[in-house]
């Protein structure tokens, strides 16, 4: 019965940090809550620069970023969204 117990809190902290990343977005999670911001950055992209690659999104207090891989240079993507949802990109070197 003890060596049961001794799992419990190891088990309730890995189900905490499932959820947390879950609510945060982070690894295989990214895809779901950003699904939308997604589909318009590989819009973006690959109108801008094929072939490049982007991380994770991440969000921010007025949209969300990430960083877009293009032939051996990074570029910071800025990302917001209008009120009739269109999404505006803005870039800045990395």
């Amino acid at each position: 019965m003890k060596k049961i117990n001794k799992w419990v809190p190891v088990l309730a902290g890995l189900a905490v940090a499932g959820i947390y990343r879950a609510v945060k977005g982070k690894g295989a999670f990214n895809p779901i809550r950003f699904a939308s911001q997604r589909d318009a950055v590989e819009r973006y992209v690959a109108s801008h620069y094929p072939g490049a690659v982007y991380s994770d999104i991440t969000e921010l207090p007025d949209g969300w970023s990430c960083i877009v891989t293009h032939e051996r240079r990074q570029i910071m993507l800025f990302i917001t969204r209008t009120e009739d949802g269109t999404y505006i990109f803005r870039e800045r070197a990395v």
